[in-house]
């Protein structure tokens, strides 16, 4: 006998109740595959991964963990993804397919996921009261944002006639350089001395008082030509006024500018606003040659239909709500903001010109493969990025962190000081990193006592130089060649110059073996980050570099005082 349905829906798992939605994060080009297995780590659900991105299925419940997550830098809940949309021939006919898609677009899943990360003091409807039977007529956009005109080329005869007033000027210098100075000097009073009305008691034997009198008549004139101006001002004005004669008011504006300069008009609202509905904004990220419109055409239309349609204010800096239209040749995705920043400055108070983006030193140090105790080392940690990563998400390592400029080491404490500040307002316990400054040429560390080396060595571009690598890349490799732990040590180094790790790698197959080559884009450059596996060979005593006029120094003589600068 079958059983009751109510008894069915009583017994059906929390699972089916779930209300599901799909999470598109942006990670760094080349990180995919680390991101998907820290999501399936966390979610344990479906992770599809693109170029630059994941789409991670999760329950609308945990969608706040997403943000949560190392690798991830933006994230998005996707509200409708089409896939070929036959776009029409004419720009129009294309605004009016975007403007169409508003009302079909899953708001409440998209609704329910944003209110989960964002608060707003009103309630928003999925679906408005009332809807409205059009959505409005599609506009052009070419004569609003028109671009800018070409700079004029010269014409040839544009140049000669330069070319042959240049000559002119010079040919009139060469006049006036051939008079005397005295003569000069003689020219100059003699003007001065016609401009300038005579008083009494001074006369021409008074060259000074002449000088003097010069410099104050031409203040004199300055003032009788500025009243003379407002005069003509005034007389215009007025004949402004006596020609207003068919009941027209007079230009007050104009004259108020007359007398104070021009002004910038104050900006008027077109729309209307309401405090009981949010503020939204369209972005549009189109890719593809094929398209009959452009991206600020399609954001301007998709936006005048969501304000047509939910009557919500438009806002394009202080939003509530940012919608996004990606277009990728001929497929949509449709979906909402859940970040309004890059999360890969969450732990970096303090910026430096090479400071490493914190998305891409969570992924290095999950190539890593750190157990518990082990010893982690950034010889050259800059401003921090790696070792507060470190300490925040391993909490059961002993971090160690270096770098040759002082300067670099005290933006590292801030950044250190700003994650323990923002901890502290959580009720969470602090982290811990122990910086020095030393040279990574020659570490202050005893033989094989580190069991990993990560660090993003200096690229030659912004800092150091490609002639420097090559000699710094292979006594640094030494350094933690000697230092590391064999057979278990591992070693994973960002570089962009990679004609130069390659030689470095070269030089030392007897200490490191490569396990693996990703290759990322860091800034616009295609760099690459290189997984070393520390071989069972010992270091030898007898190899180590035979310039040792510096002695390493102990670990109290490491620890300098940040403040000083280089």
């Amino acid at each position: 006998m079958a059983a009751p349905m109510e008894n069915v829906a009583g017994e059906m798992s929390a699972e089916e109740n779930e209300v599901f939605c799909q999470i598109e994060a942006t990670v760094p080009t080349g990180f995919e595959v680390t991101a998907k297995l820290e999501a399936l780590e966390v979610f344990k659900t479906e992770v599809k991964i693109a170029r630059g991105h994941i789409v991670i299925r999760v329950p609308i419940k945990d969608v706040k963990k997403v943000l949560e997550l190392g690798c991830v830098d933006n994230c998005f809940v996707i509200m409708t993804e089409l896939k070929k949309f036959p776009f029409a021939d004419d720009e129009m006919k294309c605004m009016s397919q975007l403007r169409n898609l508003v009302p079909d677009l899953d708001w409440d899943v998209g609704l329910q996921a944003w209110n989960k990360v964002y608060d707003f003091p009103h309630s928003i409807a999925s679906r408005p009261s009332v809807i409205p039977a059009d959505l409005g007529e599609p506009i052009s956009t070419k004569h609003i944002f028109r671009p800018k005109k070409e700079p004029k080329r010269p014409e040839a005869k544009d140049s000669r006639k330069k070319l042959w007033t240049a000559k002119r000027k010079d040919k009139k210098k060469r006049k006036i350089d051939n008079i005397s100075p005295q003569e000069t000097d003689n020219v100059k009073t003699e003007e001065c001395q016609s401009d300038v009305p005579k008083h009494e008691g001074q006369g021409n034997s008074q060259p000074d008082a002449g000088i003097e009198s010069c410099h104050t008549d031409s203040s004199v004139n300055d003032k009788t030509s500025t009243d003379r101006k407002i005069d003509t001002d005034k007389m215009v004005a007025d004949q402004s006024v006596t020609e207003t004669t068919a009941g027209e008011a007079p230009p007050v504006a104009e004259s108020s500018q007359a007398e104070e300069g021009p002004s910038k008009k104050p900006k008027v609202k077109i729309t209307s606003w309401d405090p009981n509905m949010p503020a939204f904004r369209v972005t549009c990220k189109r890719a593809g040659a094929n398209h009959k419109f452009d991206s600020m055409c399609a954001a301007s239309n998709f936006g005048a239909a969501i304000n047509n349609y939910f009557n919500w204010n438009v806002d394009m800096i202080k939003f509530d709500i940012e919608v996004v239209l990606n277009i990728s040749e001929n497929d949509i995705r449709v979906c909402l903001a859940l970040t309004r920043g890059s999360l890969h400055k969450r732990n970096i108070v303090s910026f430096g010109p090479t400071t490493l983006r914190s998305t891409i030193a969570y992924s290095m140090l999950r190539l890593c493969e750190i157990k518990p105790g082990d010893v982690v080392c950034d010889p050259m940690c800059g401003t921090g990025s790696i070792p507060i990563e470190l300490a925040q998400n391993w909490k059961n390592n002993f971090v160690i962190g270096g770098d040759v400029s002082k300067r670099f080491l005290a933006r590292a404490i801030e950044n250190i000081d700003g994650v323990n500040n923002k901890r502290a307002e959580k009720q969470r316990g602090t982290v811990a990193a122990d910086l020095m400054h030393w040279n990574a040429k020659k570490l202050p560390l005893r033989n094989s006592c580190v069991d990993v080396f990560i660090s993003d060595l200096p690229f030659g571009v912004r800092m150091g130089s490609f002639a420097k690598n090559w000699k710094l890349y292979a006594d640094s490799m030494e350094e933690m060649a000697r230092v590391c732990t064999p057979k278990t040590g591992r070693a994973v180094l960002l570089t962009q110059d990679q004609k130069c790790i390659h030689k470095t790698m070269s030089m030392f197959t007897k200490y490191w073996t490569r396990k693996a080559t990703v290759g990322i884009n860091q800034g616009g450059l295609a760099a690459a980050v290189y997984v070393l596996v520390r071989t069972a060979e010992a270091y030898s005593q007898s190899e180590q570099k035979t310039d040792t006029s510096a002695s390493i120094g102990t670990e109290n003589e490491s620890q300098v005082k940040i403040t000083e600068d280089n």
